[in-house]
């Protein structure tokens, strides 16, 4: 991937995402390494969400073990000039606190290059939506419920129904900035 963007100049960038577990921990020890040698630009770190009950060498990694592992991946990233982004925690930073909360602006910064985008979450519910592969669509996130399928309504129907409707409003309720549109609707 990154020689055919190199070789035909696409403006697109590469990153890694990757769910850290008991599992591939130790994998993380090389990844940066690996990724500057392929040609990628970004690492992510998502948390582990375990949906149902699964193998217990997924479950929770311990903290020091993590700590120790992010503060490694973090400092060779750096090194490396890798774009390197935590979400390991799982964080409920929306945009319009960044003045508040200034600790995640490097967080929100990282994300965004890794996005390509400019995320918005308070938008989220009017511009987002998750579909899986049969056809299942989610606000929110795929570990959310499903508000329909695609096989039996339409796209339409679905984003204008109840259940994104009630992600709405909840997103509303907890606007920090309590604006009658949601940051990043004008920009």
């Amino acid at each position: 991937m990154a020689r055919t963007r190199q070789a035909s100049d696409l403006p697109v960038r590469l990153g890694i995402s990757w769910t850290v577990n008991r599992r591939n921990l130790a994998e993380l020890y090389e990844l940066p390494d690996r990724a500057r040698t392929w040609g990628i630009d970004a690492i992510k770190l998502e948390e582990l969400v375990l949906a149902n009950r699964g193998p217990s060498e997924l479950g929770p990694v311990p903290e020091s073990q993590l700590s120790q592992a992010l503060s490694f991946v973090r400092g060779r990233c750096q090194a490396l000039s890798l774009v390197f982004v935590d979400h390991t925690p799982q964080r409920g930073t929306l945009r319009c606190q960044r003045l508040v909360r200034e600790a995640d602006a490097e967080f929100i910064a990282a994300d965004d290059f890794i996005n390509a985008d400019v995320i918005h979450p308070c938008c989220a519910p009017n511009n987002t939506l998750f579909i899986e592969a049969d056809g299942t669509v989610k606000p929110v996130s795929f570990n959310h419920p499903g508000a329909g399928n695609l096989l039996e309504d339409s796209l339409e129907q679905i984003f204008r129904g109840e259940h994104f409707q009630a992600w709405r409003e909840c997103v509303r309720r907890r606007r920090l900035c309590q604006r009658a549109d949601p940051c990043g609707a004008d920009s």
